[in-house]
């Protein structure tokens, strides 16, 4: 193993023990209900509590086919964080996940088209 990678896991091991081992108050809330977006679906309209943080994630599956053409998509995982700052306000970090689309082309001059492209979304 290189040296630097060495040095790298070290340090993580020595900041996760840190963390793990640290102690500070914990508090009792009452949350109220959770009200829930499905990200990259719906928009809601309530907000989340101020001081708290809400993670949602979810996992698309799509198929489309047409003459000759067919295409199937994943994506995995379409994180939304949500974090109360206000009573009416709160900050939304989003992320669409990783993407694979697999398709398969029927072209008269080619022949069968098909491949795999895969990467991060949106």
């Amino acid at each position: 193993m290189a040296s630097w990678q060495s040095r790298s896991l070290v340090a993580g091991s020595a900041m996760l023990l840190v963390l793990l081992g640290s102690e500070g108050p914990v508090r009792a809330q009452a949350p109220g209900p959770l009200i829930t977006d499905r990200p990259d679906r719906t928009e809601s309209a309530a907000v989340v509590a101020p001081g708290f943080a809400q993670l949602e994630t979810g996992w698309s599956y799509s198929v489309a086919s047409t003459d000759g053409s067919s295409a199937r998509v994943h994506a995995l995982p379409e994180a939304l964080l949500r974090i109360g700052i206000a009573s009416r306000l709160e900050a939304r970090i989003g992320f669409a996940g990783w993407m694979s689309l697999d398709f398969e082309d029927e072209l008269p001059e080619a022949g069968s088209v098909a491949g795999r492209r895969r990467g991060v979304g949106d």
